[in-house]
C-alpha cells in the first residue's frame, strides 16, 4: 500500500478513536438530577446532607444537580475578568488583584476568585431564606394566585392592573414562576419605575434617534461601555419589539426568560447567573447578569415577596442544588477584612396609609450606613428591620429594599396593633460580620 496513504489512513482512525473517547468522556461526565438526599456521600460530597435534610422538612421537593464538573476547574472558567462583577466600592477583598481598579461596563469592577468562590458554593446558601436562589423557576406552581401578585407588587410601580394581569396571563401562558417575573423586573428597574426603561419618557440615544413610550422593564439587550450606550441599546430592542407598554414589555420579556434561559435549563437564579448545567451543551458564557451578587440578591427579594403575600413554606415549591467535584471540605466563607464596622440609622420619614382593601400600614425611607474606619459605606446585604413592641410582646419583620446610596424604602401592615403599646424599629446588618 501507498505509505503516504498509509499515514492518512491511520491519521482518520486516531482521529475518529479520539472523537470516540472524547464522546464516551463527555458521556459519562454529563450531569444527572438525584432526589436522593439520605444518599449523599458525605466523604465525597461534604457539607451538603445535614443542612438538605433540616430544609427538606420545610420544602420536600428538593432535587440534586450532579453537575459531574470539577469545582476548582469551574472556578478558574467563572474567573475570566468579564463574567462577574462588583460594585466600584466594594472592599479590597472582593476584587480581581490582577485587574486592579479597571473598571467594565458602567462602572463596576472584576471579581476576586474567592468572592467567586463565596458566592457560588452552594453550601453557604442552604438556609430557608438564600435557598430561593436555586427554586425551580420553569413552573407556576404555587404562584399562579393574582390576589398574591397584587400583594408581591405593593408599593412598587407594577401595582397596576394591567402589570398585574400581564404578570398573571404570562405566568399561566409560559408555565414559569410570577414572582420570578416580579422580582427580576424590581431587581432590574427599582421599586419607583423612574428608569428610563421603565418609565417611557423621552430619550435621545447615542445613535440620535429618539425614543419615547418604550418600555424594557428586563433590560433585555442592555449592554454597552457607557450608561447612555446600554440605555440605547435597550430602548432600541423594545423598538424593534413593539414594546410599548409596561404589559407588552412584560409579556415579551418574560417570554424571552422563559425560551432563552429556562428552556435551556438554567432554570433557577443560580444557573441563570452561573452556567454550569450542561444540558443545553454549553458551560460557563450564558449568563443573564454579570453581578456577582445578582441570584443572591433576588433571592432575597424573592423570599420577602413571599412572606408579605404569606405564600414562604408552601409545599408545592421545587429546589434545585448544584453539586460539584472536588469540593473543600470546608464551606467556603466570606472574603475577609480586618476591620470592625459600625451601623448607623437615620429615620427620613415615616407615612400612614391604606391600600385598596382598607389595610393599614407603615411606609418611609431609612438611611442605614455601616462606618468603618471613618468612612461610610452601603452595607453590601440587604439589612433587617424589624418593628418590635418596648414590653417585647410584638415583633414583626418589615419589608426592606434599596434605594440608593445608603438609602432603604420599608413598609409594614399594621392591621389590628394595639396602640396603646409603645413601638421602634430594630435596624440590624445581615452578614455574619456583624
Amino acid at each position: 500500500m501507498n505509505t503516504k496513504l498509509t499515514k492518512v489512513i491511520k491519521g482518520i482512525l486516531m482521529i475518529s478513536v479520539m472523537i470516540l473517547i472524547a464522546l464516551f468522556m463527555n458521556k459519562v461526565q454529563a450531569s444527572y438530577y438525584s432526589t436522593d438526599i439520605d444518599g449523599i456521600d458525605e466523604n465525597r460530597y461534604p457539607g451538603y446532607k445535614e443542612k438538605l435534610q433540616e430544609l427538606k422538612k420545610i420544602y420536600p421537593n428538593i432535587q440534586l444537580l450532579y453537575t459531574q464538573l470539577d469545582w476548582n476547574t469551574v472556578i478558574k472558567n467563572e474567573s475570566n475578568h468579564s463574567s462577574n462583577l462588583v460594585p466600584s466600592d466594594s472592599l479590597d477583598e472582593w476584587i480581581c488583584d490582577e485587574c486592579g481598579d479597571k473598571l467594565y461596563d458602567t462602572g463596576w469592577y472584576c471579581a476576586s476568585e474567592d468572592a467567586i468562590k463565596y458566592l457560588m458554593d452552594p453550601r453557604v446558601y442552604l438556609d430557608p431564606q438564600n435557598i430561593f436562589q436555586f427554586q425551580k423557576l420553569d413552573t407556576y406552581a404555587g404562584t399562579l394566585n393574582i390576589d398574591a401578585i397584587r400583594i408581591a407588587t405593593e408599593n412598587s410601580f407594577l401595582y397596576d392592573e394591567s402589570c398585574i394581569n400581564a404578570l398573571y396571563n404570562t405566568s399561566r401562558d409560559n408555565n414559569v414562576n410570577a414572582f420570578h417575573l416580579i422580582t427580576r423586573i424590581i431587581q432590574e428597574q427599582g421599586r419607583n419605575g423612574t428608569s428610563t426603561l421603565s418609565s417611557g419618557e423621552k430619550y435621545i440615544g447615542t445613535d440620535g434617534v429618539e425614543y419615547e413610550g418604550l418600555y424594557n422593564l428586563f433590560s433585555i439587550g442592555a449592554t454597552g461601555s457607557s450608561t447612555a450606550a446600554v440605555k440605547t441599546n435597550a430602548l432600541a430592542r423594545a423598538k424593534a419589539e413593539n414594546w410599548t407598554s409596561r404589559a407588552s414589555s412584560i409579556e415579551g420579556g418574560g417570554k424571552f426568560v422563559k425560551e432563552k434561559y429556562l428552556d435551556r435549563k438554567q432554570n433557577t437564579l443560580y444557573l441563570q447567573k452561573f452556567d454550569v448545567n450542561d444540558e443545553d451543551g454549553s458551560l460557563y458564557w450564558h449568563q443573564y447578569m454579570q453581578n456577582l451578587f445578582a441570584a443572591k440578591n433576588e433571592a432575597n427579594l424573592m423570599y420577602t415577596a413571599y412572606s408579605k403575600a404569606n405564600l414562604l413554606n408552601n409545599r408545592d415549591f421545587e429546589f434545585i442544588i448544584p453539586i460539584y467535584e472536588n469540593m473543600p471540605k470546608e464551606i467556603t466563607e466570606e472574603p475577609k477584612s480586618t476591620y470592625i464596622g459600625d451601623i448607623n440609622t437615620e429615620l427620613i420619614e415615616m407615612n400612614i396609609a391604606q391600600n385598596e382593601e382598607g389595610k393599614y400600614y407603615i411606609s418611609g425611607e431609612i438611611y442605614i450606613a455601616e462606618w468603618v474606619e471613618g468612612e461610610c459605606l452601603t452595607p453590601k446585604d440587604l439589612p433587617k428591620m424589624t418593628l418590635k413592641s418596648t414590653d417585647g410582646t410584638y415583633s414583626k419583620e418589615m419589608y426592606v429594599s434599596y434605594k440608593e446610596g445608603i438609602k432603604y424604602y420599608y413598609d409594614r401592615y399594621i392591621e389590628g396593633i394595639d396602640i396603646d403599646k409603645e413601638y421602634y424599629i430594630e435596624v440590624e446588618l445581615t452578614t455574619e460580620k456583624n
